[in-house]
């Protein structure tokens, strides 16, 4: 079920019991041959297909097409909300949710940048002193939930595919392959173009397989093109194998998420 879709009446009288997914996206670069929506055009294609499939048990809001991507804002393009902003926009938005009494929220991620900002957001609801035994507030990159299907993807395979690419990052052969399998008509395969970074160390590596610590740094301190591994690898078929895996993924999660009741409280514990 669509929220957008619904009067205030059905909001008011509607099962608080279903899952109320909102999917966050961003607006930034994805390097010459993606589009600036990339990350949110991906979100809404899965939570999309989610809510197809699970019908009445989910209610899916619009996807908050803008997210925390200052890194990227040396690119042209770009439209970002500061980290500050971004947590308390995800507050206020699952403030207002619990007040209409829905008890199961699901923030559906994906762009990396959403994460920090995201869980700070999680923390700070709960120091509100938003908990209930019979409410679950949750989040996680798609790419989190589908670890099943890319850890097989990158090894054994999928479909008779497998990728090159030690893992999933920006506009590089996974994003690219996803890009080409939903929305090819905005991507431009004849200015695909990634130019690695001569800095490596064994603490970080620029194409992100190794991020043992964090730097306050711009993307284009790494990525000249704005796009990481090796794009020219991806392929529609190779998006569609992914797609469908981490689809089954986030079904999977999505209906184990629905059973969730109740969870202790504080005034349970120390009890023996």
């Amino acid at each position: 079920m669509r929220y957008g879709h619904l009067a205030w009446p059905d909001i008011k009288h509607i099962d608080k019991d279903k899952i109320v997914i909102l999917p966050l996206g961003s607006c930034e670069q994805h390097g010459p041959h993606m589009p600036i929506l990339t990350d949110t055009l991906i979100v809404t294609a899965f939570a999309e297909e989610v809510e197809k499939q699970m019908g009445d048990q989910v209610l899916l809001l619009p996807t908050l097409w803008a997210g925390m991507s200052d890194h990227h804002l040396n690119f042209a393009g770009t439209v970002t909300f500061n980290p500050e902003l971004y947590t308390r926009i995800l507050i206020r938005a699952v403030e207002t949710l619990i007040k209409h009494g829905f008890r199961k929220i699901f923030l559906l991620n994906g762009h990396g940048g959403n994460q920090v900002p995201a869980n700070q957001a999680l923390v700070e609801l709960y120091s509100r002193g938003h908990e209930r035994r019979d409410l679950w507030v949750g989040f996680a990159s798609y790419w989190s939930l589908g670890q099943p299907t890319i850890k097989k993807a990158g090894t054994t395979g999928i479909d008779g595919i497998k990728f090159e690419s030690p893992m999933l990052t920006h506009a590089d052969e996974w994003e690219y392959s996803l890009g080409l399998h939903i929305f090819p008509e905005l991507c431009h395969p004849d200015r695909v173009k990634a130019v690695p970074t001569p800095f490596k160390t064994a603490y970080y590596d620029v194409d992100m397989s190794i991020q043992t610590i964090s730097l306050s740094t711009p993307f284009t301190a790494f990525l000249a093109t704005g796009a990481a591994n090796r794009p020219q690898l991806a392929s529609p078929e190779k998006g569609k194998a992914l797609y469908k895996g981490i689809m089954g993924d986030l079904l999977d999660f999505f209906s184990t998420y629905k059973t969730w009741k109740e969870h202790p409280s504080n005034q349970d514990m120390g009890i023996f």
